[in-house]
């Protein structure tokens, strides 16, 4: 992802807020539950920013689909964009029984 100058710039003082943290992002690979929404997609492209400046190892995107609700379509969605961001991708599918017959 190419991501504009005024983003670069954000992202790049966010990392420089965290000094105490260096060692900890340059040399563990992060692990990041993906949801689709706004603040994990957020979190995900300042780690594809970290990636891409050679600040941070590739991190691993982790989603888990509940299966509470019918929304394979919005499933499909999260995986594909998954798979666009980073190659370590891992989906899990977890059934719950229902617990309320109402």
């Amino acid at each position: 992802m190419i991501f504009k100058s005024k983003t670069i710039q954000i992202f790049q003082s966010a990392f420089d807020r965290l000094t105490l943290y260096y060692p900890l992002i340059q040399n563990k690979t992060a692990v990041i539950a993906y949801s689709g929404g706004k603040d994990s997609t957020l979190l995900t492209y300042f780690y594809q920013y970290l990636y891409q400046s050679s600040k941070s190892p590739e991190p691993i995107l982790f989603h888990l689909d509940h299966s509470i609700r019918d929304n394979f379509l919005q499933e499909k969605e999260i995986e594909i964009e998954m798979k666009n961001l980073f190659n370590k991708v891992s989906i899990k599918k977890k059934t719950f029984q229902k617990f309320l017959n109402i």
